[in-house]
């Protein structure tokens, strides 16, 4: 019986019956780094956009535990769903990244035919 096994990103060796089961694994791992990027990303934006929203409207005169709590608040929602969403918004900047290259390498070769 063959066993596969892997080096964990905080040093574990884990070992598997399969190579699928070894893929996803591997899989979840990076899928759970990607969610903390995006909750790391979703708080601070979410944040910004709680305090901005405040500065810029009637909320400025609301008691500081009311603001305090809005900002808590929206940064939570959205550090909440960004970190849900992580895997599709990477996938999603990926291809624009790459079509904004293509269109560029198609670009040029057009301009100099």
């Amino acid at each position: 019986m063959t066993r596969f096994s892997r080096r964990r990103d905080d040093g574990v060796v884990e070992y598997h019956a399969s190579e699928e089961s070894l893929q996803d694994a591997a899989r979840r791992e990076a899928e759970r780094s990607h969610r903390f990027f995006g909750a790391l990303l979703g708080t601070i934006g979410g944040g910004l956009f709680a305090y901005l929203s405040i500065k810029h409207s009637i909320a400025v005169d609301w008691p500081k535990w009311a603001r305090f709590a809005y900002v808590v608040t929206i940064a939570g929602l959205t550090a909440a769903v960004i970190s849900r969403l992580a895997t599709l918004l990477l996938i999603v900047l990926s291809l624009l990244i790459t079509g904004t290259f293509v269109a560029v390498i198609v670009g040029l070769a057009w301009k100099a035919l």
